[in-house]
């Protein structure tokens, strides 16, 4: 009675199992192609890579004056004092001292620009991509580089359409 009960239960479960993937719709986004190849995705980039580009400017200038400073003390050591050259080594070390943290100061933006944006893409993206999944009945959304997706039909490709709503809701 036992094993009766047990291969109607195995029946039952492969039988509507196999109805359950029947109805099963599913789709993909590649949201790395929407955060990369959007025209939103790259104006954001575009902004961040300027940011970039006057940081490392700054920087850049400032470092050709640390060069030029310690040129100079190389050239000037030998009329110096001992105090002198002293009292120099350690506003030198200071000043590059202040360099180095500027320039960590810079990358940490640069990187907190670059978070911020993607995790208000992340978030909007999200929100697209339920939109159109309840608008066409998908059941399951997979994302095409986390999920091991190997093969998939590009009809079950979201991702043009995520793109296209996604640079509707960044047009600036």
């Amino acid at each position: 009675m036992k094993l009766f009960t047990v291969i109607a239960a195995m029946l039952f479960s492969l039988a509507f199992g196999q109805i359950a993937v029947a109805d099963l719709k599913v789709a993909y986004v590649d949201g790395q192609a929407v955060l990369n190849d959007s025209a939103a995705g790259k104006r954001e980039r575009g902004k961040i890579e300027d940011f970039f580009k006057k940081k490392k400017a700054e920087l850049q200038k400032e470092e050709k004056k640390l060069a030029s400073m310690k040129k100079k003390f190389d050239k000037d050591k030998l009329t110096m004092s001992k105090s002198q050259s002293e009292k120099w080594q350690i506003d030198f070390r200071d000043k590059v001292q202040g360099f180095q943290k500027k320039t960590q100061d810079a990358q940490r933006e640069v990187q907190q620009k670059e978070r911020e944006f993607s995790r208000k893409a992340a978030a909007e993206i999200q929100k697209i991509v339920d939109a159109i999944a309840k608008e066409k009945k998908v059941n399951l959304v997979l994302e095409k580089n986390r999920s091991g997706l190997v093969f998939a039909d590009a009809s079950m490709d979201i991702t043009p359409e995520v793109m296209k709503r996604f640079d509707k809701k960044f047009k600036r």
